[in-house]
């Protein structure tokens, strides 16, 4: 299977199985970032997909310049004389510092990815519908510029119940109208929820409202707003 990922407002891809568990494994993806198979258009974060395992195995060690490597440079550096024997190692001494150095503060950015507690939308699912629908008056260039607004932010807003079902990588899947006076035939909003959120979803009737919480994730104006669910 080949799949794509979303991240930092960009999408890569597709790329393999073995590539995307690779990326995992080494932490050159941080958690929330999005990843759907080809083919779909279902795009799940990477902690609820099948790669959730590759998060928690222990990171590649950092590679470091051996003793050998260097033992090489000092010998291939004798002949240059005492002093300047003397310069070339302190040279290697601070390169090698500054290798470490940089490794360290590359793995404190991939920590501190996760963005801080999400801002809440102020407009009602129905405002936020209307502005992103096929209703629309903005074209798809505006819509994508007025997203960045919105995008990972909370919610919390009465849904009318269309559909709920299992999600593609084995969580939940509910859509939902904004209102019952909502132009959209089958659904405003679709929101992805874990295994872990069985309970809640077992108790949602198609037809209903309830209040759910969630975080946007992206637009689209065939499909509707996309969010992770929330308890």
């Amino acid at each position: 299977m080949r799949w794509y990922v979303q991240a930092n407002g960009q999408t890569s891809g597709p790329v393999d199985d073995n590539t995307l568990a690779a990326w995992v494994r080494e932490r050159r993806l941080a958690p929330g970032t999005l990843i759907a198979a080809e083919g779909t258009s279902e795009w799940v974060p990477i902690e609820r997909s099948p790669f959730a395992a590759a998060m928690t195995a222990p990171a590649p060690p950092v590679r470091k310049p051996g003793m050998s490597t260097l033992g090489k440079v000092v010998l291939a550096l004798a002949g240059l004389g005492t002093l300047a024997f003397g310069s070339c190692v302190v040279c290697v001494g601070v390169g090698a510092k500054g290798v470490a150095d940089t490794s360290k503060g590359a793995n404190r950015a991939l920590a501190a990815t996760p963005a801080a507690t999400a801002e809440s939308v102020s407009e009602s699912c129905l405002d936020l519908s209307t502005k992103f629908g096929t209703s629309s008056k903005l074209s798809d260039l505006q819509k994508d510029e007025l997203w960045k607004n919105y995008k990972g932010k909370s919610f919390a807003w009465p849904l009318q119940i269309t559909e709920v079902s299992s999600g593609t990588f084995g969580g939940y899947s509910v859509q939902a109208k904004c209102s019952p006076e909502s132009p959209s035939l089958i659904q405003d909003i679709h929101i992805s929820y874990g295994k872990d959120a069985k309970d809640l979803v077992m108790g949602l009737e198609k037809g209903a409202t309830y209040t759910l919480k969630g975080t946007l994730t992206r637009q689209s104006p065939l499909l509707g707003l996309s969010a992770n669910g929330a308890g």
